[in-house]
């Protein structure tokens, strides 16, 4: 196991280990509650356990679960606020819908970044069945979400996701994904076990999906305070843009782990 994920890491180089590293470390997000900051300290263990060979996949998906479900907890709280704020306003009904559908952007890229790691499980061969009934739950939770915000965007909004959707590199994800999700429902040899390149050329059409669903995120937010302008406080506009922010910080600390951790 340790030697499959070691190989792995080599192919794709220690930068993004370092990256990771760096961002836990200095930004105080991940030490803003104790439940975060025991999270990060799980998660510079497991960077150091990967450097030395000897992560496991339980260890990982235990802890970048964990973390990315603290985040996402974080993330949702601030929402409901910013949520109740236009409530307690009466904000037109258009504003409210874009609002709806931020929230289920943000919901499909962060049931992506699971799906993400389980597919390459599953790809590799590893994980047994727990990665590949996670790989259908994620795959399944991401799309609903999509359904949930498909002609509910404002216009920067709508321009990302067509631009996104057209990106080839979100269709060479798609379509690793398609293989890992017939895997997991019918199995089959794993592609990924021997061919470590291919594992790292997906990978990295995974990050650039990543990037992609975090561009379509900002734009969302875009729409929503030039919407927000002159009608809510600049308080709740800078929440607005926080719940972006929080987005990118869950999306770049653990997506190097993920990505390193194979």
């Amino acid at each position: 196991m340790a030697s499959v994920l070691v190989r792995m890491d080599l192919a794709n180089g220690s930068l993004s280990l370092a990256a990771s590293e760096r961002i836990l470390t200095t930004n105080p997000v991940f030490v803003s509650t104790p439940t975060l900051a025991a999270d990060q300290r799980g998660l510079l263990d497991l960077i150091s356990r990967v450097k030395a060979g000897s992560a496991t996949v339980a260890n990982t998906t235990a802890l970048t679960e964990n973390m990315g479900t603290d985040l996402i907890k974080l993330w949702v709280s601030d929402f409901d606020h910013f949520e109740a704020d236009i409530q307690g306003w009466n904000a037109p009904l258009q504003f409210q819908s874009h609002a709806y559908a931020l929230r289920q952007v943000f919901g499909a890229s962060s049931a992506g970044v699971f799906e993400q790691l389980n597919a390459q499980f599953v790809m590799a061969g590893l994980g047994g069945e727990q990665a590949k009934v996670a790989l259908v739950q994620y795959n399944f939770a991401g799309d609903t979400a999509v359904a949930q915000f498909t002609d509910k965007l404002g216009p920067k909004g709508q321009k990302a996701w067509t631009d996104f959707s057209g990106d080839p590199s979100v269709a060479a994800y798609h379509q690793t994904l398609k293989t890992a999700l017939s895997l997991a429902s019918s199995g089959g040899a794993p592609p990924f076990l021997k061919d470590h390149l291919a594992a790292a050329v997906a990978i990295n059409h995974a990050i650039d999906y990543n990037t992609g669903f975090v561009g379509v995120t900002e734009a969302a937010a875009d729409d929503l305070a030039d919407e927000a302008t002159g009608q809510v406080s600049a308080a709740t506009t800078q929440l607005v843009i926080a719940t972006v922010f929080l987005l990118v910080l869950m999306v770049s600390s653990f997506g190097g782990v993920v990505v390193t951790s194979h």
